[in-house]
């Protein structure tokens, strides 16, 4: 990828937070489809969707983990524990799936990635 596309990518993540947590999750699953190395350290900001008051919010953010989890487990790896702890005991059953959809893509993601 061009470092200057990468560099507007990186400094796009922010201002899309701003706009408000669906629209920077959408925004993002969008971008990480084919440019998931720019959430490389940027990945805190998705786990504190995971708390989000609003429900609509909370049901959309395991999407970006699973997204990720398939083209970069890597990154995924280290919210495992937390997104089956969410699937296993958050109040709405869609948090619950879609934290379970993130499982299952990182996990099925791990075994046929490489970082060559």
């Amino acid at each position: 990828m061009d470092k200057e596309l990468q560099t507007d990518l990186i400094l796009l993540i922010p201002l899309l937070l701003q706009l408000g947590g669906l629209v920077f999750i959408w925004a993002s699953e969008n971008i990480a489809v084919n440019t998931p190395d720019v959430f490389e350290g940027r990945m805190e900001a998705f786990r504190a969707l995971l708390y989000d008051p609003d429900d609509r919010v909370r049901m959309e953010a395991p999407e970006i983990f699973r997204v990720l989890g398939k083209r970069r487990p890597d990154l995924v790896s280290p919210y495992l524990e937390e997104l089956r702890r969410i699937s296993e005991s958050d109040a709405n059953r869609v948090v619950r799936i879609h934290c379970l959809g993130a499982i299952k893509a990182a996990e099925t993601g791990v075994a046929g990635f490489s970082r060559d």
